[in-house]
């Protein structure tokens, strides 16, 4: 949220993660819930299961609500970076560090301190985008990227 993502790798290390899965004399089966209502989400939980598997590790889906892993869809629901932050960690039941400034490199730590929980792991941001045949007469989109529809016909 930041805007630092680039800085970190994306490429995955299944030699290293199979190494770290060794590590480890039993492995159980942990359960990653969804909710039931997404339709997106049991695809997506499907598709991490059967990357954990290569990796050596079982996950098993699930609707119920105990579970030991959650995939969550969270809006971003500020273009300020601080309160886009404030939110996903209020979602998630975390806390940001006292911000003790405004600049970047604060809520680069900031961001950092939320990651390092290791309760939250962002897969990826889907920006929402519209298209229209024909754009409707007064339609206004504010700068949080919300519509005005009151005045649009």
């Amino acid at each position: 949220m930041s805007g630092y993502g680039f800085v970190f790798p994306t490429q995955s290390d299944l030699q290293q993660a199979r190494r770290d899965r060794e590590q480890v004399r039993t492995i159980p089966v942990w359960t990653v819930g969804y909710d039931a209502n997404d339709s997106i989400a049991p695809l997506l939980v499907e598709r991490i299961a059967l990357n954990a598997r290569d990796a050596g590790l079982a996950l098993q889906p699930s609707t119920s609500r105990s579970t030991d892993l959650r995939l969550v869809r969270l809006s971003i629901v500020s273009t300020d970076p601080w309160i886009a932050l404030a939110n996903v960690a209020a979602v998630a039941s975390l806390s940001i560090a006292d911000a003790g400034g405004n600049s970047v490199q604060d809520l680069y730590r900031a961001e950092q301190a939320l990651l390092a929980t290791q309760r939250l792991i962002p897969l990826f941001h889907l920006p929402a985008t519209y298209a229209f045949y024909q754009v409707p007469e007064g339609l206004v989109s504010g700068a949080d990227g919300s519509w005005r529809l009151a005045d649009a016909w």
